[in-house]
């Protein structure tokens, strides 16, 4: 999943993308989300919110230096 784009330092303001109807919590106006797409792809293949979304951060963080130099 790269690159990253943390709003609002780049990016548009709104994406849009599919996300499947039996997808439990749906998202909200408002809610805070972490999205990762793959390359490529028209779908996050993570998506995170409450909770969830400090833990995957947390890891995703943590990763950052080790992925220094790779190409996407």
């Amino acid at each position: 999943m790269c690159p990253a784009a943390y709003k609002p330092a780049k990016g548009p303001d709104r994406i849009t993308f599919v996300m499947n109807v039996d997808v439990d919590p749906r998202l909200r106006t408002g809610d805070r989300v972490l999205l990762g797409f793959d390359q490529g792809e028209a779908t996050p293949g993570l998506w995170s919110t409450g909770r969830r979304l400090a833990k995957d951060r947390e890891w995703i963080e943590k990763a950052l230096p080790g992925s220094r130099g790779l190409k996407c």
